[in-house]
């Protein structure tokens, strides 16, 4: 869909499809996040945004509403960038396009309305749990895990968070400001780093595109595939920079630099400069250097979790547990005890260090205890090791 409103080639546009093709497979096994359902939601927003006729529909501006709510729901992160992003896009249409102006209003005032309709209900339900105005939970979270005095992110002890972090601000004292501006330049150069690693061509599709919108001001605007893209991008990733930033937070990143890329290619080919093989080969290697990285990982992690899976089956519990705890092993643990159907209530003892563990386990009535990568037999009168022996690089013991 998104494809169609950068006006590429048909040919050019079936090689595309199948890198994009290639990309979503990727995002679908690389994490368990709601990440790739934030991507989707958000290239059908930007899919109505984009219309040629945008100002000329008054329902596309309730549609980019509807799928700005629904990307809300899959990350809250959609919240303000929808914000920021729609009424901005709007205004450029709304510079550009003066005998309509009335129904570029229209659609923002209808989108915004929308938007909150929709949003408004999870906003005042998340707002009434934490007793205060609020969106979402993991933007301070998170930033208060960067903070200067933050322990990053921890395995729990039973019964505690999972996380030791405490509420900063950089407009606190100048130290907190100068400690903010090195985590905004850290994260920059972090972007650039998943730049490159998307595709070797990404910094250059970025740089002509910044290079295309160096002109007057009245022609800048005029140039929708051009302005909104980069616009886009700066925006996305902008909002994360004052935080942290990971891969997988920038996926509809690497959606839009595949198709910025091939609108420049198309433009390219207008040329007489190419014949029809020369183009082909370069399609080929734009395309190939989008999925290299996917294919090699999903190539390379083809048999991921594969072990947690046949520690399940071997466990065959004869009852059902409620709660697990482990010596370590976040990730192994949260998955094992998901495939069990327990909930996971932290650390309990540490490799080579399990004094007062039974009193622990008891105490905050633990069923089931993960010992990962040790030998050491610890001493558990009230427990049993399931499958003695037979369990390849950790011990389970259930309570008697």
């Amino acid at each position: 869909m998104l494809s169609s409103i950068f006006g590429l080639d048909k040919n050019l546009k079936t090689v595309l499809t199948v890198g994009m093709v290639i990309l979503t497979i990727y995002f679908a096994f690389n994490v368990i996040t709601p990440d790739l359902l934030l991507v989707c939601n958000l290239i059908y927003y930007l899919y109505f945004l984009l219309d040629p006729k945008y100002s000329q529909k008054l329902f596309n501006g309730a549609f980019c509403g509807l799928f700005g709510a629904l990307a809300y729901f899959a990350k809250s992160y959609a919240l303000p960038f929808f914000l920021v992003h729609f009424c901005l896009i709007n205004a450029v249409y709304y510079l550009n396009e003066s005998s309509i102006r009335r129904n570029i209003v229209k659609n923002l005032l209808l989108g915004i309305l929308v938007f909150f309709l929709i949003s408004g209900g999870w906003i005042g339900l998340i707002s009434d749990k934490e007793n205060k105005l609020t969106y979402g939970t993991a933007g301070e979270f998170n930033q208060d895990l960067v903070g200067p005095n933050s322990k990053g992110w921890v395995l729990p002890q039973i019964g505690g968070d999972f996380s030791e972090v405490e509420s900063w601000s950089p407009f606190e004292s100048w130290a907190n400001f100068k400690y903010q501006m090195r985590i905004i330049y850290g994260n920059l150069l972090q972007i650039l780093n998943f730049l490159q690693y998307f595709s070797y061509f990404s910094i250059l599709i970025l740089l002509f595109y910044i290079v295309l919108c160096i002109r007057p001001f009245r022609e800048l605007i005029k140039s929708y595939i051009l302005l909104i893209p980069l616009l886009t991008i700066i925006i996305f990733c902008g909002g994360y920079t004052p935080i942290l930033v990971e891969e997988r937070y920038l996926w509809l990143v690497w959606v839009l630099l595949l198709l910025m890329g091939g609108y420049l290619l198309d433009g390219l080919f207008q040329t007489e400069f190419f014949n029809k093989y020369q183009k082909t080969i370069l399609v080929l290697i734009f395309s190939f250097s989008f999925i290299i990285a996917p294919i090699t990982y999903l190539d390379t992690y083809k048999d991921s979790g594969e072990d947690i899976y046949q520690i399940q089956k071997a466990i065959n519990l004869p009852i059902a547990y409620s709660k697990s705890a482990s010596n370590g092993g976040l990730d192994r643990s949260l998955y094992l005890s998901y495939y069990l159907g327990t909930d996971y209530v932290g650390q309990a003892g540490s490799k080579g260090n399990y004094s007062g563990l039974e009193k622990q386990l008891t105490s905050s009535k633990v069923d089931l205890y993960f010992l990962w990568d040790d030998e050491t037999e610890p001493s558990l009168e009230n427990y049993t090791e399931i499958n003695k022996g037979k369990l390849k690089g950790v011990k389970v013991y259930s309570r008697i």
